[in-house]
């Protein structure tokens, strides 16, 4: 299998919102009062677990100090060079928060090693698409079945109980999803976010300095941009490894029972996806989802520009032309990496074709029924009566976005002409997938 992405993103020389990046020896105090901050959130979370948490940043110090998680977070800080201004603020904070629940993981990692080594992990079934290609309501699809175990927001956030209480877990994701709430009214009709909903493991990412969404939304981060296709996040996919072995402690799985992950971000880091969580062994179940790519260009950009509420004081966030043409160019990218990486992936091991079912975004969402009954069917899983009814259930009730409704897409910030980008896709249109556009 590749062992590196084959397209690789050049760096944008004209791009008007780059930054330099702050000196590594300047930066250290930066990293330094994030530790500390970071640990005092803790302690204002949970304070009876204070002397715990007090002595977190120095035991993780080699991951703190980990090239590819120190130098991410330098990067976010590119430019951010007047400490009172509140672009550097809002990082801060952002990188605060992030910090401390990836010391708090860190920390139950720790303590439960023993258990972890012992857990195996089987069947999981992971639902993987380019963003805004339907994985959210797949999800929401495929978890209704009783068998089905997923993963809440909270947890991604916060896994593991050893080291602080189910409050205050939740209370840590109520906070982030208030904070993103309340920067943007709209956010709700893009993506509605509860601690309790099954989430995808984007969340756990960003705490590990993972961050699709700010590649695409923040034109400012140029260096990260580039950077992402060429750094080693296996640490993060050996993290969300442990992370489902600690749900699955906590919620331990009976007979039929399987984990469901959606793993929506995975398109730009596929390689370790396929290397670490789709082990042969595991027998991995992998949903993959196929969008029109213009469709889901004009809800990606409609979602960047709306996601990036709580750094409104950042560069470039209202330069929309800018901004579709990064998307573009990003997404492109992304797709023709993930597709080469697949090949490669199964030419490996020609058995693997039998992990993936590939199924067509359209056909998910008016045929959720049907679709799902053929994933199942194509996977050798039984199709129960009780799923079917919780099924119906979940498409009549269960779906959170029905609450906020549905942003359409913002077509007065939509840039670029549709027949253009479409022409753009020839190569995947007329690609053995294109049936699934």
């Amino acid at each position: 299998m590749l062992t590196q992405n084959p397209y690789l993103y050049e760096f944008n020389t004209k791009n008007p919102y780059t930054k330099p990046l702050i000196p590594v020896d300047k930066f250290e105090t930066i990293h330094t009062k994030i530790q500390q901050h970071a640990v005092a959130y803790l302690c204002s979370i949970e304070p009876s677990n204070s002397t715990l948490y007090q002595s977190l940043a120095e035991e993780f110090k080699e991951e703190l100090n980990y090239e590819s998680y120190k130098e991410s977070e330098r990067e976010f800080f590119a430019g951010c060079f007047d400490l009172e201004s509140n672009m550097f603020k809002s990082m801060f904070t952002f990188c605060v928060v992030q910090m401390a629940c990836y010391l708090r993981f860190l920390k139950e990692r720790k303590m439960y090693k023993k258990e972890l080594d012992q857990i195996e992990i089987k069947n999981p079934m992971y639902i993987i698409s380019m963003p805004r290609s339907g994985s959210t309501f797949t999800h929401f699809c495929l978890v209704s079945d009783p068998h089905a175990s997923s993963i809440q927001m909270y947890e991604h956030f916060c896994p593991g109980s050893k080291t602080m209480s189910e409050e205050g877990r939740l209370k840590i994701a109520t906070a982030v999803v208030n904070s993103i709430n309340n920067s943007n009214d709209q956010f709700k009709s893009i993506h509605a976010l509860n601690p309790h909903n099954p989430e995808e493991e984007y969340f756990f990412q960003t705490v590990q300095n993972e961050c699709f969404v700010h590649i695409g939304g923040l034109p400012r981060l140029e260096q990260y941009r580039c950077n992402a296709f060429t750094r080693n996040f296996d640490y993060v996919y050996e993290g969300i490894i442990d992370e489902m072995k600690m749900h699955l402690m906590e919620f331990p799985l009976k007979d039929k029972d399987f984990i469901c992950m959606k793993c929506a971000t995975h398109f730009i880091t596929l390689i370790p996806f396929f290397k670490i969580m789709a082990k042969d062994e595991y027998n991995p179940r992998i949903v993959w989802i196929h969008r029109d790519p213009v469709k889901q260009l004009y809800s990606a950009i409609t979602a960047y520009l709306n996601a990036m509420g709580r750094l409104k004081d950042d560069l470039g966030i209202n330069d929309y032309e800018f901004i579709n043409n990064n998307v573009i160019y990003l997404h492109q990218l992304y797709l023709k990496n993930a597709l080469t990486v697949r090949e490669s992936w199964i030419k490996e091991n020609p058995e693997r074709k039998k992990f993936i079912c590939d199924i067509s975004f359209k056909e998910m969402i008016q045929n959720p029924i049907e679709t799902t009954k053929k994933i199942y069917e194509y996977f050798g899983i039984e199709y129960s009566k009780e799923f079917d009814e919780a099924l119906k259930d979940t498409l009549e009730n269960g779906q959170p976005q029905k609450e906020f409704g549905r942003k359409e897409a913002e077509t007065s910030k939509i840039t670029f002409n549709p027949e253009e980008i479409r022409k753009s896709y020839d190569w995947y249109f007329n690609s053995e997938y294109g049936k699934y556009l």
